[in-house]
């Protein structure tokens, strides 16, 4: 939301957005600073003043904070991006626990809000293009790591994720068309397409946190792969 935008692209001032909108020059400089959250009515009424119409539109939740702010809680030493958001995460994963003591509980709601299946960014790939992945990720000295690339766990399929700090660099062509993911209930998806992909995520620097190496291989923590498998309908 840029509201000096809708002021610019209506041909008018601020003074005569203020005149048109009745509401106060003051809070207008405050709407184009961002500086505080903005009162539904001023924003509307500022936009109306620029020809515009304001509407909500809701997505699926998708917030890596809610998986950040379960390892703020599970994991020693963690510390996340950005501390107020996953504070505030805390706060409502804690709210929505019918259980305050039930930690599997929360795993489980932090998981399904990060759903990575959500995410905008997600890229898939056929897992027969894992080792090509993790060359341009190495090749782009950025942070990378694999979760989930023990793909048997307790007989479940589920995908490989390759984590990277920067996925720009990944020009990577998918070898095949992937299908659509196929919902399945409302914590699932369709397991058959999933079990065969690499699923390449952007990351910021906070999940690469006590990540290990192996056989020069990067794996998250323990607990960032508990949650991913939760995220994607794993048990």
């Amino acid at each position: 939301m840029d509201v000096s935008q809708w002021i610019e692209g209506s041909g008018h001032n601020k003074r005569t957005i203020s005149r048109l909108s009745g509401v106060a020059r003051t809070t207008v400089d405050r709407l184009i600073k961002d500086v505080r959250p903005a009162k539904w009515d001023s924003l509307e009424e500022v936009a109306a003043a620029c020809g515009l119409q304001l509407q909500v539109v809701t997505e699926p939740l998708a917030d890596g904070m809610a998986a950040e702010a379960a390892r703020v809680e599970l994991e020693p030493g963690f510390v996340p991006s950005d501390p107020s958001g996953a504070r505030r995460w805390v706060e409502r994963l804690r709210r929505w626990q019918s259980d305050p003591a039930n930690e599997q509980e929360f795993l489980d709601l932090a998981a399904r809000a990060a759903n990575l299946v959500g995410r905008p960014d997600l890229r898939r790939y056929p897992v027969e293009q894992l080792e090509d992945l993790i060359a341009e990720a190495s090749a782009s000295d950025r942070l990378w790591a694999l979760s989930l690339a023990e793909r048997s766990l307790e007989n479940e399929a589920v995908p490989m994720i390759l984590w990277v700090e920067d996925t720009s660099p990944i020009i990577l062509e998918v070898d095949e068309p992937s299908s659509p993911i196929k919902r399945v209930g409302t914590t699932g998806f369709d397991k058959e397409s999933s079990a065969t992909e690499v699923w390449l995520l952007q990351a910021p620097q906070a999940l690469f946190q006590n990540a290990v190496s192996r056989d020069g291989r990067w794996y998250v923590s323990g607990i960032q792969e508990t949650l991913d498998r939760l995220s994607v309908g794993g048990h």
